[in-house]
């Protein structure tokens, strides 16, 4: 064979080389039964038994992918029979909050979540990596972003946030059983300040008959301010406080199954008796005071 044709075919051998689909043995293949970062949507609030969306999915498969059974699914399950938090799932997700140590609350609170599913807080991706912890946890607060935490501490029209790297969960609204749930959960970090919305008196600062420490506001304007779950009250009945004041330290008091402020807003006008109102959907205000 002529030098020519020799290199002519090693050229037409190497072409061919470089057509050939990669195999296992020069390309890793994609990972099965891992909750992948797309698919884990940010923390809606605590999830409890009879939730239901993309959020309980990626327990469900988390748990899956950790190795944990769960009647009735698998991993190769069509997508129809994810997404509801039914008492098969409800049982395992116990099993793993019991190994790893998480509490026994029957709920699935954004610590168990992250632990589950890879979640970080505020971006909704993996839990690994570094990133700025600024706001208590997660990446650093995106004012004006309504999918971020509240981190706006200057005034609006007088009134201020009621805390700072909270971002939100269950709304108002939310199934509770027997009632529906009157404010709006911010999810935070034990011990993170609480402030008054406005300025006005201490109608209420007592713990509840479900162990909740729970704070009452009689604002100026005549609306109704209240704090739930705190972990210390920091102003007492009859105290006045000033706008922006720190009247109290997140906590899980009453054992909600989460750390969060529950915040409920009940307008009104400054004659009124503090009892006076019916609440009403808060997030409009949060999200012109806080973001």
């Amino acid at each position: 064979m002529s030098r020519r044709l020799t290199f002519a075919a090693m050229s037409v051998l190497a072409l061919s080389a470089a057509l050939i689909p990669a195999t296992a043995a020069t390309a890793a293949p994609a990972p099965t039964g891992v909750v992948v970062r797309a698919s884990v949507p940010n923390f809606p609030g605590i999830l409890k038994a009879g939730s239901h969306g993309a959020a309980v999915t990626a327990v469900q498969k988390g748990l899956l992918a950790h190795g944990y059974k769960i009647s009735g699914l698998t991993l190769a399950s069509s997508r129809t029979k994810f997404g509801v938090l039914g008492t098969a799932t409800m049982a395992t997700i116990m099993r793993y909050k019991k190994a790893h140590d998480l509490g026994p609350s029957p709920a699935v609170g954004p610590k168990t979540y992250a632990s589950i599913t890879g979640w970080k807080a505020n971006t909704g991706g993996s839990s690994s990596g570094g990133g700025s912890t600024s706001t208590g946890g997660g990446t650093t607060a995106r004012c004006g972003s309504f999918t971020g935490r509240t981190c706006k501490t200057t005034a609006t029209s007088g009134r201020f946030c009621p805390t700072i790297g909270a971002y939100l969960g269950d709304g108002f609204g939310a199934n509770r059983g027997d009632h529906s749930h009157q404010g709006i959960d911010l999810m935070t970090t034990m011990g993170r300040p609480i402030y008054a919305v406005e300025g006005g008196v201490v109608a209420g600062a007592k713990m509840q008959s479900n162990g909740a420490l729970a704070i009452t506001i009689k604002g100026k304007s005549g609306a109704v301010w209240y704090y739930g779950h705190q972990s210390k009250n920091l102003v007492s009945d009859g105290d006045t406080v000033k706008a922006g004041q720190l009247i109290g330290r997140a906590g899980d008091t009453g054992a909600p199954g989460a750390v969060h402020l529950h915040f409920e807003y009940r307008p009104g006008s400054p004659g009124d008796a503090w009892y006076h109102a019916s609440a009403v959907d808060p997030v409009p205000l949060i999200k012109k005071l806080c973001f």
